[in-house]
């Protein structure tokens, strides 16, 4: 017989991402595979109603439950957790992307405990969810975008995955500004954030160097600045690299 945790409720404070009003949730603990399998049916069915007037609050809350078990022992069974995560991707996609601030901002707090609970193991969820948070950073609402730009650093910071360049690399020639100075952030904390010997050598070394290109001619004076920073920090990280990288060898021609 497998015992159930218990679900204990508590209030949980206001927090940057849903400011307005204190927030009541079950609190659930997970200690297995099947604790883990019962509690997310739940939040499951009540993750595929549409978003209305009517529903967008229990979408809120069906978020919030998820973030309790990232939060309380989901993350100690990884392969199968973020198994269900991917399961339910659209849904969570449709709420970031929402235009009521407190359920687009529940939606970003879950992916802080996930990034923070799962770590490296996040890895399998970078494709799926990491385009849809980037392009947070260019909504015209600020509060939106430091959202989004928030959630992007936490998660450079706490999984550590040098992968998560590649998407940057992809944004740093948007059109909007907006975008390119949050991609210019993200691969300026990559460059702080993850295993050095893993950024001197193959794909990463030429999306470092092809990011540096792109942001230190950019016409926006930040992302220029931060283009420096990041110039100085590839310079400490893979100083070998530099003569090769700013004074690339011109072809033999002869008189």
């Amino acid at each position: 017989m497998v015992m159930r945790a218990k679900a204990v409720e508590l209030t949980v404070s206001a927090s940057p991402f849903y400011p307005f009003a204190s927030y009541r949730l079950n609190w659930l603990q997970c200690n297995s595979v099947q604790d883990l399998n019962y509690h997310f049916a739940a939040i499951e069915e009540h993750l595929a109603v549409p978003e209305s007037e009517e529903t967008w609050d229990k979408l809120a809350s069906a978020i919030t439950r998820l973030k309790s078990l990232a939060d309380n022992g989901a993350a100690e069974f990884p392969s199968e957790f973020v198994s269900l995560v991917r399961g339910v991707a659209r849904p969570l996609i449709l709420c970031v992307n929402s235009e009521r601030s407190k359920l687009s901002g529940v939606s970003l707090e879950l992916f802080f405990s996930l990034c923070q609970s799962l770590q490296s193991s996040f890895a399998p969820l970078i494709p799926v969810f990491l385009p849809t948070l980037l392009s947070q950073c260019m909504r015209s609402n600020k509060v939106f975008s430091a959202r989004g730009r928030a959630c992007v650093i936490e998660i450079i910071g706490s999984t550590r995955l040098p992968v998560i360049l590649t998407y940057v690399l992809n944004s740093v020639k948007d059109k909007s500004v907006a975008m390119r100075l949050a991609a210019a952030e993200a691969a300026l904390a990559c460059l702080n954030a993850c295993d050095p010997g893993e950024l001197v050598k193959g794909v990463r070394q030429g999306e470092i160097e092809s990011i540096i290109k792109a942001t230190i001619q950019d016409p926006n004076g930040d992302i220029r600045k931060t283009s420096r920073k990041m110039f100085e920090a590839y310079t400490i990280l893979n100083p070998d690299r530099i003569d090769t990288y700013v004074f690339p060898p011109r072809p033999y021609k002869p008189c």
